[in-house]
């Protein structure tokens, strides 16, 4: 009788065994299409960037990629606010517009939107302090909206941003 229920037992344990090593090589091979999947997505992310970069850089606008490729920035001789005003400045009018359109081409092209959930604008200040009751994180806040703003209530593809979603 012991040596039939062993017997039992080994087979519930193989069992068992054969269960959870199916589970794990599922579980590996959704791993590894997670993986690829991130692969491919960093892949249409570096090549929007780059081409972000190269379309502006042949129009004369300077923009700049930063270190860890995951940022695309706008430097102060490109966008310059005035001291303490979010408003855009007529000089860089045009300049903005590009970007915009520049946006626009670059993640709409190749169904690339699939690849993407979110574009972050985000607006800087100085190291003064503004004394008023927004401080500078607000006002860094409102130069991201004027940018936004910027981009929606003006021609060309730039203000195509404002309705693309997924």
């Amino acid at each position: 009788k012991r040596a039939e229920e062993a017997e039992k037992r080994s087979k519930e344990v193989t069992a068992d065994l054969e269960r959870e090593t199916t589970k794990n090589k599922e579980l590996r091979k959704q791993i590894i299409a997670g993986v690829v999947k991130l692969s491919e997505i960093e892949k249409v992310r570096l090549a929007i960037l780059n081409e972000i970069s190269e379309k502006l850089r042949s129009e004369g606008i300077k923009v700049e990629i930063s270190d860890n490729s995951t940022v695309l920035r706008i430097p102060e001789d490109t966008l310059a606010f005035e001291t303490a005003k979010w408003s855009i400045p007529t000089k860089s009018d045009q300049s903005l517009g590009a970007i915009g359109e520049a946006v626009h081409d670059a993640i709409t092209k190749d169904d690339r939107l699939a690849f993407l959930d979110t574009i972050f604008i985000e607006g800087h200040t100085d190291s003064v302090p503004l004394q008023r009751e927004m401080g500078n994180w607000g006002l860094s806040t409102y130069r991201a909206i004027s940018v936004w703003q910027h981009w929606g209530d003006n021609s060309g593809r730039g203000n195509l941003l404002a309705a693309l979603k997924n």
